[in-house]
């Protein structure tokens, strides 16, 4: 049930954000920052246990319980819930996160702007749940699902690790101050940056083009992509080639505007295009190594620039071309990088056995999701 409790006059206790895959973490954590006024009196506080969404968001998932804070405040935009008496609220968290809900979700968004879209506390409430079994039952799920849960969590945690190794060799290595070459990305690319190309409802040209999480996550992911239509052919910068640079060019989140990775092409000779929202280039192998490149784009010193150029609008940051082709960052003789890139390379080669082996507890994590929503677990 919906309810609503001020902060008031009480002390302040943690300022959260509400992520959409993350759930509740501090916003000073999240955005480096503290975004909140200074006064938060008309701020709502959640605790342990209780629920909110965003709903501009709550159509991509944007809702969480708050598991890991006594008590917490947060925008007086979200909408706050709490258990009632009967119901398991880790198990509710699986139930309202699995994917035929946030397709529930989507249905009920409305608005002009995708991004935008918002969704109303009564026609959230209005859903229906899967059949649920008694609290025991529940709470038997609840942990199951958490162990397996907690695998993933584990595995990627793994995979954030290998990634910051590797990132921490290359400071350690080429960092400012080391008499190394500084360089630009214009530099590295043979004609510069381009913007991608979006689809248009009333097109009437068929082609794939990837979606933003495939560059997002801070590796190319090709299988994020889908086949669309467009108003008109696109030019040939703006079709994922080998050694492509594709870097995300806005989002809501800081942390995720800039992001880069190597592309190549489809593995069947597909042609993909990539969207608006991606910006691209093709690197110029005679100076940059893509494994060298793509780890410099990484390091604390380029995200501090991009940080510094990003520009927001309507909650949104964003970058251009030619605040992008401008970053700076350390460049040594090609043979010395072939030196790196060849011990990133052997980094990745466990990476991706730690990926494929996150792809298999994803993939059992939703079989036992679908059986213990369908009250076969």
């Amino acid at each position: 049930m919906e309810f609503t409790e001020m902060l008031g006059a009480a002390d302040e206790p943690p300022v959260l954000t509400l992520t959409e895959k993350n759930g509740f973490v501090r916003q000073d954590e999240r955005f480096n920052k503290r975004l909140a006024t200074t006064d938060v009196s008309k701020y709502k506080v959640i605790r342990k246990g209780n629920f909110a969404f965003n709903p501009y968001l709550l159509w991509a998932g944007a809702l969480a319980l708050n598991s890991g804070f006594e008590a917490g405040v947060i925008s007086p935009l979200y909408p706050t819930f709490k258990v009632r008496d009967g119901y398991d609220p880790a198990y509710l968290r699986y139930v309202l996160l699995s994917a035929p809900m946030i397709q529930k979700y989507d249905s009920i968004a409305f608005g002009s702007v995708p991004r935008r879209r918002r969704s109303s506390v009564e026609d959230f409430l209005n859903l229906t749940l899967p059949e649920v079994p008694p609290l025991e039952d529940q709470q038997r799920i609840a942990r199951l699902l958490d162990r397996v849960d907690g695998l993933r969590a584990k595995r990627r945690d793994s995979i954030a690790y290998l990634d910051d190794l590797i990132v921490s060799a290359y400071r350690k290595e080429f960092a400012s101050g080391h008499d190394v070459p500084m360089s630009t990305l214009g530099d590295v690319l043979v004609n510069g940056l381009s913007n991608g190309l979006s689809p248009a409802n009333s097109g009437t040209i068929t082609a794939r083009v990837l979606t933003l999480s495939a560059v997002t996550s801070g590796v190319y992911r090709p299988e994020e992509s889908k086949e669309a239509k467009f108003a008109k052919d696109a030019s040939e910068t703006q079709f994922v080639a080998e050694n492509s640079f594709l870097i995300s060019r806005g989002n809501g989140n800081p942390n995720l505007v800039g992001v880069g990775v190597i592309g190549h092409p489809d593995a069947e000779g597909s042609p993909v295009i990539f969207p608006d929202t991606v910006i691209g280039g093709i690197i110029d192998t005679g100076k940059a190594i893509p494994e060298f490149l793509a780890v410099a784009w990484r390091t604390p010193a380029v995200r501090s620039q991009i940080r510094a150029a990003a520009r927001t609008t309507n909650g949104t940051y964003k970058v251009n071309q030619k605040s992008l082709g401008v970053i700076e960052f350390p460049l040594p003789a090609r043979d010395v990088q072939e030196q790196f890139a060849s011990k990133v390379r052997q980094v990745n080669t466990v990476r991706q056995q730690y990926q494929a082996h996150l792809a298999q507890l994803d993939t059992l994590f939703a079989s036992l999701q679908a059986r213990a929503f369908s009250g076969d677990l």
